[in-house]
């Protein structure tokens, strides 16, 4: 391995191997107590900056998983709203302006919903708004 790789692993007998292979091409550094001290710790580093590096991706992939499941939930809620409107009002329109999507005539549908239903649509964001079903995305 190249020495300027060495940074890149945190595998003890490669840094030990360069090591070795270090000193055989230049036996003075051996006696050498602050080639000695960059050495071990650059090693020591190594295996911390790696550690980190995968703690920090292991955090994305995380972050990027909660944004995936969230983004999914509020797909559901705007379908799960949009079926129930639709019972009531098959040819109900769909619009969207901003953040937010406007479905059919609220007043025609709410007053045919029953109370789960209407419980359901309020859990999952929907509001009245311009006369019609809301929702923010």
């Amino acid at each position: 391995m190249k020495l300027e790789n060495l940074p890149t692993t945190a595998d003890a007998y490669i840094w030990s191997e360069e090591f070795v292979k270090l000193i055989q091409s230049n036996p003075a550094i051996a006696s050498d107590k602050e080639v000695m001290q960059s050495w071990f710790a650059n090693a020591i580093m190594s295996g911390y900056d790696l550690a980190r590096k995968e703690q920090i991706q292991q955090e994305v992939i995380t972050q990027s998983v909660d944004k995936i499941l969230k983004i999914e939930a509020k797909i559901e809620a705007i379908l799960l709203g949009i079926n129930i409107i639709r019972k009531y009002e098959i040819k109900a329109s769909i619009e969207a302006e901003h953040e937010i999507i406007f479905v059919g005539n609220y007043e025609q549908t709410y007053s045919h919903m029953s109370e789960e239903e209407r419980l359901a649509m309020n859990r999952w964001g929907w509001f009245e708004k311009y006369e019609a079903w809301a929702i923010n995305v």
